[in-house]
């Protein structure tokens, strides 16, 4: 999954997978250049990945960071996510 989003996806920034030593908790931070390619990646994702992800892991919490459009809010409606807005920081 990896190999295929970074080789059709250069407006993924970031796509890391981690977890606990237990293997109870997975994390998984995504992170776009914009809400555009967000929705690209989840229509990427449920086309080739979707079913065969949610057979192994079930999402408990998703938190989205910045400013979503609203196209994008209404797509990750059904995860009931956690909402932010960035006030201060910087990445590279």
């Amino acid at each position: 999954m990896s190999n295929y989003f970074q080789s059709n996806e250069p407006s993924t920034t970031h796509f890391e997978w981690s977890a606990t030593s237990d293997r109870t908790r997975v994390d998984i931070h995504e992170r776009y250049a914009n809400s555009a390619q967000a929705l690209s990646h989840m229509a990427a994702f449920g086309e080739r990945f979707g079913s065969r992800f949610m057979d192994l892991l079930k999402p408990t919490s998703v938190v989205v960071y910045g400013f979503p459009t609203a196209e994008l809010q209404a797509a990750l409606a059904g995860l009931s996510p956690l909402s932010t807005e960035t006030f201060a920081g910087f990445h590279r």
